[in-house]
Parts: structure tokens; sequence; C-alpha cells
């Protein structure tokens, strides 16, 4: 399954790879607007299709907040993007906001490392 598919922003891939780097954290739209430099609005949306996404699971007592728990076949997408994006951000950011065929072409280009 493509579990990265949801990503169509620059702060789709950094709230995923905020949650990613404290997984027993509960994150807010706010904490995340917070941390990404982004409106609550925009946290909150990144929040929700992540969840839609099923890399992040909602909080029991809220359902304003998550915390990173993407399913295990997702782990490895997650772990290449967050070198990809270690390495290239502006490759990969550019990569999430092409469409269709230029999107997986730029994908491409973000993931291939220079030797």
């Amino acid at each position: 399954m493509a579990y990265l598919a949801c990503l169509s922003s620059a702060a789709d891939v950094e709230t995923l790879l905020l949650l990613r780097r404290s997984p027993d954290t509960f994150w807010t739209p706010t904490a995340v607007a917070s941390a990404v430099a982004c409106t609550t609005d925009v946290a909150a949306a990144c929040l929700r299709a992540l969840g839609l996404a099923r890399l992040v699971v909602p909080a029991s007592s809220t359902a304003d907040a998550y915390r990173y728990s993407p399913p295990p076949d997702a782990v490895s997408q997650i772990e290449a993007l967050a070198a990809a994006y270690r390495l290239r951000p502006n490759l990969v950011v550019q990569a999430v906001q092409c469409e269709g065929e230029l999107r997986a072409r730029a994908f491409a280009e973000a993931f291939r490392f220079a030797r």
C-alpha cells in the first residue's frame, strides 16, 4: 500500500516526521502548528489526513490529539522518506506537491543519494 500518497504538502511531511521522532507523545494541532510553523487549522488537517492513512492514531481521551503509530509495512517507506528529507528536503517537498507521473519521477529523484 502507498501510505505516503496522503502527503501533499511540506506541512504533511514535516508533521509525519515530527510525530515519528516522538512516537509516545500525543500531539494536538496547536502543538504541531508551533513545531512545524503552520496554522492550527493546517496542522489539524495534516493530523486528520495522517489518521485516515493509518499512520497516526487518535488519543482515546480526545479526538484532536494523535501519536505516531504506522502499520509495520509502512515503516520502511517512512524511514526512507525521513532519510531523503534529511538530505534533500526541497526535492521531497517538490515531489509530494507534484501530480501523477511527474510525482512518481520527482519522488524517485528525491530518494536518489549521491555516492
